[in-house]
């Protein structure tokens, strides 16, 4: 177990980045979202806990973002519509409050998958 260290959003041309399955824990460091070059961001399948940074809608080359099965909890940030060329977004298995915001609509991308939430629960506020 231990956290994903900050100064990871020091490594200014990181195109990839694959923390997935690693017991990691802790919060999901604001610092990522410096990573302009950064097109895959995989932090699935550990023991993060925290909300998910606003941050990470400054990547704007990003086209897939997978951070499932952790312990995130909160909203899933507005920010996340700027993702213009997001492909691919994992939030499941996650404690997040279940209501997509309006502004993931932006994402337009022909290729683009949504495996958000599981699809029993309440998706869009009113």
């Amino acid at each position: 177990m231990g956290n994903i260290p900050p100064e990871l959003g020091n490594l200014q041309n990181l195109e990839e980045l694959g923390l997935y399955n690693n017991q990691l824990n802790g919060d999901i460091p604001p610092e990522l979202g410096n990573l302009q070059y950064l097109k895959m961001l995989h932090l699935g399948y550990n023991e993060l806990n925290s909300v998910i940074p606003q941050e990470l809608g400054n990547l704007q080359n990003l086209k897939q973002l997978y951070i499932d099965n952790n312990q995130l909890y909160g909203s899933i940030p507005t920010e996340l519509g700027n993702l213009q060329n997001l492909e691919e977004l994992g939030l499941y298995n996650n404690q997040l409050n279940n209501i997509i915001p309006p502004e993931l609509g932006n994402l337009a991308s022909p290729a683009f998958t949504l495996p958000l939430l599981q699809p029993t629960k309440r998706l869009f506020s009113s």
